[in-house]
């Protein structure tokens, strides 16, 4: 009975994981096929939404503790295939610095779609006139606080956009997904504009 459970868990698991992997594809390749750039960037945010999904859902099912990954595991091969969606704009280097932190499936989700619209971002609107375009990860635990940082080296977000909330009219529609994300994780945001952008957030581990 166990292993004929098992079976069917893992049926579910593949057919979940490939639904999920048709409809991404699906809207990747029709933001390459169209020549507005608003509409491409549309798709491609989020056929992005739907990878971090796809990423998250695998690595909880191989997660030998249910309900929890690390972001470790969790975030490189996310961070590389959202990059890989926006491959048109070109090479961009990325570099990940991350301790072995074991995070709730929750936790992971948020992180998940706040890096998909961070990478976004960089990758639409920062490197239009940067030579050798980076993104950087960072995360680390300090005794009960995890801090997260996102980096490029790109244009910098302007004085005049603010990581807002779902109320806040005056911030555009990523930049309040950013903060309501944030406030899901109970995290204290810093940016930093200062040789590109730096987003920082603190949150309870």
């Amino acid at each position: 009975l166990l292993e004929e459970k098992q079976l069917l868990l893992r049926e579910t698991h593949h057919r979940i994981k490939n639904n999920m992997h048709v409809i991404q594809s699906l809207l990747s390749l029709e933001a390459h096929s169209l020549i507005d750039p608003t509409s491409q960037r549309v798709l491609q945010g989020a056929a992005g939404k739907i990878r971090s999904m796809m990423v998250l859902y695998d690595r909880l099912y191989r997660s030998e503790t249910h309900g929890e990954a690390t972001l470790r595991d969790f975030l490189p091969p996310l961070v590389e295939q959202i990059v890989d969606i926006f491959s048109a704009a070109g090479k961009v280097d990325t570099q990940l610095e991350l301790d072995d932190i074991s995070l709730r499936d929750d936790q992971l989700s948020a992180i998940g779609i706040l890096v998909n619209e961070l990478i976004s971002n960089s990758m639409k609107y920062a490197f239009a006139e940067t030579e050798a375009p980076r993104i950087t990860i960072s995360a680390r635990k300090d005794g009960d606080v995890i801090v997260l940082t996102y980096g490029d080296n790109g244009s910098g977000i302007p004085e005049s956009v603010t990581i807002g909330d779902a109320t806040d009219e005056t911030a555009g529609f990523g930049m309040q997904l950013i903060g309501a994300l944030a406030d899901q994780l109970n995290a204290i945001v810093r940016v930093e504009r200062d040789s590109g952008t730096r987003i920082v957030l603190e949150f309870a581990a």
